[in-house]
């Protein structure tokens, strides 16, 4: 059975990974066009273009999925002076250098680049935590950078390291308004950028308009923080290797100026940091998705965590998280260990592909819940949305049929549980439909509203047997029969009387492009 799975997940996976993914075969190791650095929701998904000839992560500012837009995640490492760059580019030019990168590893969750910094041997490591028995932990939109330095000659070394976001991280848009806000509870220093006029449920240039990004540590003995412009921080961290503890009181546009938000530690002499350096870094909206039901009221619907963290409650999670970062470690690395392992006994290639792969497709869901009438979030009632991300179009649909089924032999893998909630919004919009008697597409075409299907449309073949699959997988691998039992659908009779005679049904590739008929010749 596990072979099984395996050989199905090799065969189906690549069809939900974005088209900046397209892997360069070497005989010593693994490059993909693009790498995933950390993938946690579908608006906060950072990836390093490392197609042939590109820069490296030392000198290349991380990207959004679609190459749209640079999510600043600047980090830095002051050794004895000299300031050198782990990501990021030295621009404005301060005057940092570039680590030299000597490999980079790719795991299920983790991307992890070694460097040399001057005399310090460097790990960076971006961790996308993912358990998918924990629903709050899986629906947290929150990643971490991890910074760990060896001296290479024996001899201690005064070191300084540095992290920042920047603006960017709310929009592309240059006329955007934006607050910064810096505080601190018992155990963790935030800094936090806020849109001054959030809109709710749009996307511009496929970035949600309504989130507040965040960039968190732990509170310790010399750390600093500054809120101000990008040269001014870098420049501070560059000639002195503390930040100024200040911020500014208004932000200009993000066109006009941009603005970063830091946190810097002054580690001292040392000869090797006796635990990971972390910075955790999210990008958090609540409400989530905009839910059209079969009966037309639109439902605001929550992340999972919210039900153990209310929307008020959101520095409580941020100093869960953060604190917690030695557990999700511990995790992050067994899961690796176990998927890696499970796929090295087909090839190490399906290993590296599977490795590429899993943060993409569980990144690229949100798990949500309605609000009972208590006004509380409803743990009972969980519905889980999938971005279509490799879309060619403007928007990501909400759900594709198609995309699902790809992921569905890694979501069978990780926690067949996790199926149910993804195909019940598509089966619920179907209930009471008589035509087109055959599967939806999806369930919307402007992610994240899930408005609903919309009409006919010539792949019900293809996308009946998707549903068909999926809702027989779900039954069999997590023992709930229930979906079946509820949603009871007369497509199987469609594809035995038409199959053989329409002309209108055909499937569709976006990837190469092309549309098969499945007339008979």
């Amino acid at each position: 059975m596990l072979s099984y799975r395996l050989w199905l997940l090799a065969a189906t996976l690549t069809c939900i990974l974005p088209k900046i993914i397209l892997s360069q075969p070497s005989a010593q190791t693994f490059f993909p066009a693009s790498i995933p650095l950390a993938i946690r929701s579908p608006y906060n998904s950072l990836w390093y273009d490392s197609q042939a000839g590109a820069s490296p992560m030392s000198n290349s500012w991380p990207l959004f999925w679609g190459r749209q837009d640079i999510l600043d995640v600047q980090t830095s490492i002051r050794v004895d002076g000299e300031t050198f760059l782990l990501t990021g580019i030295d621009n404005p030019l301060v005057g940092d250098a570039s680590a030299n990168v000597l490999a980079t590893v790719i795991t299920p969750t983790r991307t992890i680049f070694i460097m040399q910094a001057g005399p310090m041997n460097v790990t960076v490591t971006f961790t996308s935590p993912i358990d998918p028995s924990d629903w709050v932990a899986l629906s947290f939109p929150f990643f971490y950078v991890s910074v760990e330095a060896a001296s290479l000659d024996g001899r201690p070394h005064d070191i300084q390291v540095y992290s920042e976001i920047a603006g960017g991280w709310l929009s592309i848009n240059g006329n955007t308004e934006t607050r910064g806000i810096q505080y601190k509870t018992n155990t963790t220093l935030i800094e936090s950028v806020q849109f001054m006029q959030p809109q709710r449920y749009v996307e511009y240039s496929q970035q949600a308009q309504d989130g507040e990004a965040y960039i968190a540590m732990s509170i310790q003995n010399n750390q600093t923080w500054q809120i101000d412009n990008h040269e001014v921080c870098r420049r501070t961290f560059h000639d002195k290797g503390v930040l100024s503890n200040g911020r500014l009181p208004t932000l200009p546009l993000i066109g006009v100026n941009v603005t970063v938000f830091a946190i810097s530690v002054d580690l001292g002499q040392i000869q090797e940091t006796s635990a990971p350096q972390v910075w955790a870094i999210g990008f958090a909206r609540d409400p989530s998705i905009s839910y059209t039901t079969p009966d037309g009221e639109i439902l605001d619907l929550s992340p999972y965590y919210a039900t153990r963290y209310p929307r008020a409650n959101i520095n409580q999670a941020i100093d869960d998280f953060v604190s917690g970062f030695p557990d999700a470690q511990r995790k992050a690395i067994a899961l690796d260990d176990a998927i890696i392992g499970n796929a090295s006994a087909i090839s190490t290639w399906y290993a590296d592909l599977v490795s590429l792969a899993t943060r993409s497709t569980m990144g690229s869901l949100d798990i949500t819940v309605s609000t009972g009438t208590d006004e509380r979030p409803n743990a009972s009632d969980t519905r889980i949305f999938m971005k279509d991300i490799a879309s060619t179009e403007q928007t990501g649909r909400v759900n594709p049929v198609e995309k699902m089924f790809g992921a569905l032999p890694l979501l069978l893998y990780l926690n067949a549980s996790l199926v149910g909630p993804l195909l019940s919004p598509l089966l619920d919009a179907q209930d009471n439909l008589v035509d087109p008697p055959y599967a939806a597409q999806d369930i919307g075409l402007a992610y994240p509203n899930a408005t609903g299907t919309h009409g006919e449309h010539n792949q019900g073949v293809e996308q009946t047997g998707n549903m068909l699959i999926m809702l027989y997988a779900h039954a069999r691998f997590s023992g709930d029969g229930s979906l079946i039992y509820k949603h009871v659908r007369p497509w199987q009779h469609d594809i035995a009387a038409n199959f053989l005679t329409s002309v209108d049904y055909s499937t569709t590739s976006q990837n190469v492009g092309q549309t098969t008929s499945f007339r008979p010749h």
